[in-house]
Parts: structure tokens; sequence; C-alpha cells
């Protein structure tokens, strides 16, 4: 928002002064109409955009819109109806909330906020709802180590209290991988911590998500990053981690979470997909750096077995004809596809 503009004149992602509405919305709708690639006014190249966010963690206190739910709302319905005269099947965002880390806690985001703007009308006004997701939060949304399936039922909830039923997904979402950084970590645990908040991920039926970021950004999130910032970069086990979870996961159809009783251990995690050809299985035990093993069967008579950077670690055949396959799971995520 330029100083303008804003209500809060520090705070560039803050609060639009009313009487700067009018020019938002004709900013928006020429933002929008540059990029929809119908041939009028279109940027060089033609680029094409057709999701637009609403701010970045809107539910921030004070400076931003988190005690005042009812002018993000307001703000919501210039954007949605200046994107839609530009371009009407581009997609309106809400902000990409933190929604963690509450000021009922002592923290900088407002628990009500969600609830403040559809109060106030909000949802008719956005097409996708977005959210944030780090595991250091994970205790606010239950026992598993991501909290992205709490979460993502949590805003559920709050949107059918008022008849909505919008589209996940998840704009920023990540671990580190310093032992400098508290809680502190390591190449080992960012990849863990990554399989598992893509699994959940699907398993939450979140539409996308955005691992943040590509490379370390610094500040006070210096290692959340897939690359180094070295001279010359240096690609982290993530990333090859991830390219895996896209691979393995991408085109697949989740099918179930397994986790007990149907593992039959309370520290297991597992979770079922089925891919054009093989159903496709991720298990891991809790917590991270756990000594526990245990085993996981699955039905099959061939399977493959992969680690979470993408290497064959096995492969397992139904020697006693009982048309099952025992997996020996720890804490490292595993890949079990099942070959026939």
């Amino acid at each position: 928002v330029p100083v303008w503009a804003r209500l809060v004149s520090s705070e560039p992602n803050g609060r639009i002064r009313p009487d700067a509405l009018d020019d938002f919305g004709a900013f928006v709708q020429a933002a929008v109409e540059r990029y929809d690639g119908d041939g009028y006014l279109d940027a060089p190249g033609k680029p094409i955009v057709k999701h637009w966010e609403m701010f970045n963690e809107p539910d921030l206190l004070t400076t931003r819109w988190g005690l005042y739910g009812d002018q993000y709302a307001n703000m919501l319905s210039v954007a949605y109806t200046a994107v839609k005269a530009a371009d009407p099947s581009a997609q309106v965002l809400f902000g990409g909330m933190a929604y963690d880390w509450f000021d009922y806690q002592g923290g900088p985001f407002a628990y009500s906020f969600l609830e403040d703007v559809l109060a106030a009308g909000g949802g008719s006004y956005f097409d996708v709802m977005s959210f944030h997701m780090y595991p250091l939060f994970a205790g606010n949304w239950g026992g598993d180590p991501t909290g992205v399936q709490g979460k993502a039922a949590d805003i559920r909830a709050k949107l059918a209290a008022y008849g909505l039923d919008k589209p996940l997904v998840i704009t920023e979402a990540g671990w580190h991988s310093s032992a400098d950084t508290p809680p502190p970590s390591s190449n080992a645990e960012q990849v863990v911590r990554l399989v598992q908040l893509v699994t959940h991920s699907f398993a939450a039926d979140v539409k996308a998500f955005i691992w943040f970021m590509l490379y370390d950004p610094g500040d006070f999130l210096p290692s959340y990053g897939l690359i180094t910032t070295d001279s010359p970069p240096v690609v982290k086990p993530a990333y090859t981690a991830y390219q895996t979870a896209v691979n393995m996961l991408g085109n697949a159809q989740f099918v179930n979470d397994l986790t007990p009783p149907a593992t039959g251990d309370v520290y297991m995690e597992a979770f079922q997909f089925h891919t054009n050809s093989a159903w496709l299985y991720v298990a891991w035990m809790n917590p991270y750096q756990t000594t526990a093993v245990s085993t996981f069967t699955v039905a099959g008579h061939n399977a493959t077995l992969y680690s979470a950077l993408g290497a064959v670690v096995g492969i397992i055949n139904d020697t006693d004809g009982d048309g099952l396959l025992t997996v020996t799971v720890t804490d490292e995520p595993i890949y079990i596809r099942v070959n026939n």
C-alpha cells in the first residue's frame, strides 16, 4: 500500500484509508486486466495470473487487519468486485493467515480475525481460503507433528458456521535446517518435517502447498530454504525430498489416513494413496528421533521401498503366499509402492 493510502503510515501490508479504497479497486482491476491474457492491455509477453491473494498474514495485530476484521471484509468486497470485473475466471484468495501464536497466547496474531471477517460478510468476497502452517505451532491443533489436519479442520468448521465451503490452500509452510535456530534442527530433520507437511496436506485435502522458501530467507527464518545462499549455493537434502514428494504424491489420489487404530501402533502414522498403476503408502514413527521401530502390513505380492530422498531402500516379496507384505518403519519416512 503506498504511504498516502495507509491508515498506519509505517505498515505497507496494513489497512487502507477508507477514502483510498476506490483507488485501490481501480488499481486491482488494472493489474488483473494486465495479466488476464485476453489480448486487451496485456503485459508484454502475455504472462497470465489467475490467482490474486489479498495481503500477507492480515491477522497480525494493530498495524495490519487483525483487530479490524470488518475493515478487511470491506477491502475484500472492493478487491473481489474489481478482480471479477477484469477477469471473471480469476480466483481471489483470502490473505494467507498465520492463524497461530494467538493474542491470547501472548502472540501477535488475532484469534478472532477470521470469524470477525466472516461475521462482517467477507465470506462472499473470496474464492479460496489461504493459511500458513509451521510445525512449531502444531500443539495448537492436536497430536500430529505438523498440525495441518487439525488446523484445516478448524478453519473449515468456522467457514461452515457461515454456510461456506471453500477450497483450502497453504501458501506458506516450512521447517529449518539449523542447529543454531530454536528449536535446534538439522538437514535430516528438515527432510522429515517436509515429508510430513506435504503428506498431511494431501490428507487434509489442501489444494495447493507452497514451501517457504526456495533459498534460505535469512532474517528471523534464516535456514528455512531448500537451497543455501552460499557462493555457490548448496542444494540441501530437503530439495531432493521435495522433488521426491512431488514425484511420488503429485499425481496420486489420497485414499485414507491409516493412523491408529489401523496401523496397530499409536506412534506410527501411515497414509494410503492410489496412483494410476499402484497403491502407495507413506509411513513413519513419531516423534522424530525416536528409537522406536514398528512394522506395517499392506496387501500385495511385491513392493518397492523408497527413502524420503527417492532412493530404493528395499524390495519385498510375499514369500508365504498370504497376499501380505510387512514393512519395518522408523522415524524416517518411507514410501511403499505396491507393484502388484
